[in-house]
């Protein structure tokens, strides 16, 4: 797909602003490299956690079906939290950036 058109749809509604307010940028760890994903996800699943809840999400109106109700086993009685395991969201993460190497032009690395 076209990469600037994704990029421009999907950061439409996001704000940002970046005002030169003469304070000095500082850098942290100048030079080197890490994956926050492996970090936060895929190291739990790695060392046997990944049935363990990574996420839990209180909208308004639970919808979303890629990720278990807490409510469907009675655990709140309302059907609005949500909870996602690491397991669930190593999932969700790789179709997320199999999105975003293909509609947003973005390479591994």
């Amino acid at each position: 797909g076209d990469a600037s058109r994704f990029w421009e749809r999907t950061l439409e509604p996001v704000y940002h602003s970046r005002e030169d307010d003469g304070v000095p940028m500082y850098s942290w760890f100048s030079g080197g490299l890490t994956n926050a994903a492996f970090n936060e996800v895929d190291r739990h699943v790695l060392a046997g956690r990944g049935a363990r809840t990574a996420l839990i999400i209180e909208p308004a109106t639970a919808s979303n079906s890629n990720v278990a109700n807490e409510g469907d086993n009675g655990v709140d009685g309302g059907g609005t939290r949500l909870k996602c395991s690491y397991s669930q969201l190593l999932c969700e993460s790789a179709t997320a950036a199999r999105v975003l190497r293909t509609e947003g032009g973005c390479i591994l690395g």
